[in-house]
């Protein structure tokens, strides 16, 4: 028969290799397990970015080309002036705007070229304008200006109205409106 003091010490052996091993395992292989387990996880979050990255690479080229419809469209629809340089784009635009203020039956005054500025990525062609003209034709030569191709715009307009006198027997006379503007476009600068 094993003696008791054998059997304790055999029970103790075993109590004391359970827990070696249990210590083994929370130790040293939980942990690696556990970093396993995280590597698995970065490893497929990784797999799959670089999926989203590639699709999005292969849609660059098709981005860039519809960009560059965009350019070409845009030019062809003349959003800008087309003068090659400053002076032609100014003269475009001064005709432009003669002909728009002979349409509405208004009259030119005067016009000045002011100086063209870089404006981001495009130049600022500009001019200063004088003319004689009613509510009505001044309401329409700014809507011709403002909604038509190239893209031109109105700044500092002012506008001051003159009442002819009265003839017996007739209606008033309309108003005559003496209005002074900046119209400005834009342009390619040169060498793009």
């Amino acid at each position: 028969m094993v003696s008791a003091m054998t059997m304790v010490s055999r029970l103790a052996a075993v109590s004391i290799l359970v827990a070696l091993v249990a210590s083994f395992s929370l130790l040293i292989v939980r942990p690696l397990w556990l970093e396993y387990r995280n590597n698995d996880e970065a490893i497929a979050d990784a797999g799959q970015l670089l999926a989203r990255y590639k699709n999005l690479a292969g849609e660059r080229a098709r981005l860039e080309s519809q960009l560059a419809q965009l350019h070409d469209r845009q030019a062809q629809q003349g959003y800008i002036l087309t003068g090659g340089t400053d002076a032609l784009a100014a003269a475009e635009l001064q005709d432009r705007v003669k002909a728009v203020i002979t349409e509405s039956g208004g009259a030119m005054r005067s016009i000045q070229i002011l100086s063209a500025e870089d404006d981001g990525r495009f130049r600022r062609i500009a001019i200063r304008l004088q003319m004689t003209t009613t509510t009505e034709a001044f309401f329409e030569v700014a809507y011709a200006l403002e909604t038509t191709l190239p893209l031109l715009f109105l700044d500092n307009v002012d506008v001051q109205s003159r009442v002819a006198r009265p003839v017996a027997g007739k209606p008033p006379p309309e108003p005559v409106l003496n209005v002074t503007l900046d119209l400005f476009g834009y342009r390619q600068p040169d060498g793009t």
